[in-house]
């Protein structure tokens, strides 16, 4: 009998209304759509998991040579009006010549999509089938329905864990037919690696060839790897290739060859949060230096908001005019905006700029005598590269290291418009869906989302968003505390060097302890204030002695303020211990261990590792030490502060869900005892801010999972980390 009196509602009447709210989502007209297609792939299969090894390279070669005869009036089309253009010698013809060349390409091209679209039910019933003998892994139907999506040039929304990776092999290898040569885009260099390695056996058992780029590699080799069939390839040395083979002398020298199609991973980070970033390549420029030298030292002088301003948003800085005549009488000159001062002018405004808008230990690193470029994105260290425009050399004079020469821009390229030159581009990713009408704007790339393959058992908490800094501070702060007391690892994810030893340095006993003050202070204020025995007045004074940053707050001050509420001023008094456990929300049931704990924390503090690009050299060791009893893996592709906890005897009582579940693949690798670490493992994990673009306010996002071994059979369909700000791959199974 249904007992309406304790009825969540909301839930009741959102259970009736999601399957008929469905039948009018565009996604989901989509999904039915390749439903369709991939009944057709199933049906395949038993045909084709009768075939011998050497049958799967003579299908290739017999698609190939199908592919050549289907086009093959186009072809020679092309060919002949090809041939004209090179004979032609007249400008105006040859430009005529020119676009009837680009057109007909564009038609041999689509007649190749044709075929393809003929043949993609046996293709992709080949390389699931050789996915199943080679790596021993079976393209799943949600796999083959992002497959699709991809080879339509569209971006497949899949959740991290539902394998991404694998799912790319489908239209790389009908796209691969054409011998035009697929692109797969990476992040970095060890997933360029990786992934060609790890998919290297599917290709190979197919008959095509797969290579990928590494930074290190020289001409001879970059353009071997080229040539292969399928190249993984990471977005940057993609374009810096794109601008060295157009500054080549021979055409022996170039490496890439056409643009042809490129599947993007992490589409959403590549083509919007660093697609306008330029790639740059510059040569030394023989200019003096002793401008630069004298520009850092006016600099230093002039007044913020008085001699200048300062637009941190837009990265902007202005002089005004009285900052203006403040420069020419420092340098002695009667017209700063004189054409023979430009270079006056020129350098003074770098030097603003590197005082004021790019930070030591957040957007650069000095290492040796030397200023080297902290990644945005990655948060590692970008060796070799320098800023153009004179500014490196202004960041150099504010630091005080020999300054070397001016860099000159000989060409540059934004990745928005490298991969827009591309006939045919996909992307996949875990967050694309908000961004969906600048995909379409931009790149002309809709976006499909991919149900998952097994029923999504996580559930998503909403974001948590802080009115100022140093609240958010201490809500991470106090949040690792309530982890750390319960026994839980954490991982905590910032966005700069900065932030990330700002974090550690607060987990130091003095500043815990001075939380946990303030914490029981504000705590009591309210309850006074509540029960009519402080005035609003009083509250907001005592508000403002403990809201202040925790470096600059006067610990005698808020002692003071503590007796005068009745509070003993020793954070560690057992009273304080008890509601400050109880305030960081530490629940009932681990209370009596927690409280231990708790008094360890802010006695001792936290212990903890740093892992960020000052101290990458420590990577590896954090790394090696993944999966060990009292270790958590981390890995820096944001800045990391890796917090680790040692587990007791007792094993750790369950507890639900919250956020999401991660598979630990990697960590289970390096474990010697891998059923303790499967009963035992719980890890938390906080995420400093969500990147630059629409999914944009500052916020900390906090996941918590668990492996056990009831929850192994369904880690295959669970996300390792995700949230709708985007991925945070420190930890990946």
């Amino acid at each position: 009998m249904l007992d309406f009196k304790d009825m969540d509602w909301w839930d009741f009447v959102s259970k009736i209304l999601r399957p008929v709210l469905k039948w009018f989502d565009p996604n989901e007209w989509q999904v039915r759509r390749l439903w369709k297609r991939i009944q057709a792939i199933n049906a395949l299969e038993p045909e084709v998991q009768k075939w011998r090894d050497e049958d799967f390279p003579r299908k290739t070669e017999e698609f190939r040579q199908q592919l050549q005869a289907y086009t093959a009036e186009f072809r020679a089309q092309y060919e002949a009006k090809l041939r004209e253009y090179r004979a032609c010698k007249e400008p105006e013809e040859r430009f005529r010549l020119e676009e009837e060349v680009a057109k007909l390409d564009l038609a041999v091209k689509r007649k190749e999509q044709e075929f393809l679209n003929s043949i993609l039910p046996l293709a992709f019933a080949m390389v699931r089938e050789a996915g199943r003998r080679t790596v021993k892994m079976r393209h799943f139907d949600v796999q083959l329905m992002g497959g699709i999506v991809l080879h339509e040039g569209k971006i497949a929304e899949m959740k991290t864990g539902e394998g991404k990776t694998l799912v790319a092999t489908l239209p790389v290898y009908l796209n691969a037919l054409t011998g035009r040569g697929v692109h797969v885009v990476t992040v970095n260099d060890y997933l360029a690696k990786r992934d060609a390695e790890w998919m290297g056996p599917i290709y190979e058992y197919l008959g095509l060839t797969v290579g990928y780029i590494q930074h290190f590699m020289e001409t001879p080799e970059r353009k071997r790897m080229y040539a292969c069939d399928v190249t993984y390839v990471t977005n940057s040395e993609l374009g810096f290739d794109y601008l060295r083979d157009n500054l080549v002398h021979s055409l022996d020298d170039v490496v890439l060859r056409e643009m042809f199609y490129a599947i993007v991973d992490e589409v959403d980070s590549i083509l919007i949060d660093e697609a306008r970033t330029p790639h740059i390549i510059g040569g030394m420029v023989e200019k003096p230096t002793d401008i630069i030298e004298k520009a850092d030292r006016i600099v230093r002088q002039l007044r913020k908001e008085v001699d200048f301003t300062v637009d941190e948003k837009h990265r902007t800085v202005a002089l005004t005019d009285e900052g203006v005549r403040r420069v020419e009488q420092l340098w002695g000159i009667s017209n700063l905006s004189a054409p023979e001062n430009f270079a006056i002018y020129h350098a003074v405004m770098n030097a603003l700029k590197a005082h004021h808008l790019f930070k030591n230990d957040v957007h650069y690193v000095v290492k040796d005598n030397e200023v080297i470029i902290v990644d945005e994105f990655t948060g590692r260290l970008q060796w070799g590269r320098r800023w153009s425009d004179g500014l490196h050399q202004a960041v150099e004079a504010k630091e005080g290291i020999p300054i070397k020469q001016e860099m000159q821009t000989i060409a540059t390229i934004t990745l928005q418009n490298f991969f827009r030159m591309y006939f045919k581009l996909a992307g996949m990713t875990g967050t694309a869906k908000t961004e969906e009408q600048e995909f379409i704007k931009i790149y002309g790339m809709p976006v499909v989302v991919i149900p998952t393959h097994k029923p999504m058992i996580r559930k998503d908490y909403p974001d948590v968003v802080y009115k100022t800094q140093e609240q958010k501070y201490r809500g991470v702060v106090r949040e690792i505390l309530q982890l750390y007391a319960i026994q839980r690892p954490v991982l905590v994810g910032t966005r700069s060097i900065e932030v990330n030893e700002l974090i550690s340095e607060r987990l130091s006993p003095h500043y815990l302890q001075a939380l946990a003050l303030c914490t029981l202070v504000l705590d009591r204020a309210w309850t006074m204030h509540n029960q009519k025995q402080l005035t609003r007045e009083e509250l907001d004074q005592i508000r403002q002695v403990v809201n202040e940053r925790l470096e600059e707050l006067e610990v005698g001050r808020l002692r003071t303020l503590a007796r005068k509420l009745g509070i003993d001023p020793d954070p560690l008094h057992p009273a304080n211990l008890k509601r400050f456990a109880e305030l960081i929300k530490i629940p009932e049931e681990h209370m009596d261990k927690a409280l231990a704990r708790l008094e360890e924390a802010l006695k001792d503090g936290v212990p903890h590792n740093v892992l960020n690009a000052k101290h990458h050299e420590r990577e590896a060791q954090i790394i090696a030490e993944a999966g060990r009893l009292g270790k958590l893996r981390s890995q820096p592709t944001w800045q990391v502060a890796a917090l680790t906890s040692s587990w007791e005897a007792n094993p750790i009582p369950k507890m639900p869900l919250r956020n999401f579940v991660m598979t630990t693949t990697a960590m289970l690798s390096s474990c010697t005892t891998r059923n303790i670490m499967l009963s035992r493992l719980w890890v938390a994990c906080m995420f400093w801010a969500r990147s630059d673009t629409k999914r944009g306010a500052l916020t900390t996002n906090c996941a918590v999972a668990a492996v056990d071994k009831e929850t192994q059979e369904v880690l295959g369909s669970m996300s390792p980390l995700r949230t709708n700000c985007g991925d945070f791959t420190a930890i990946k199974g």
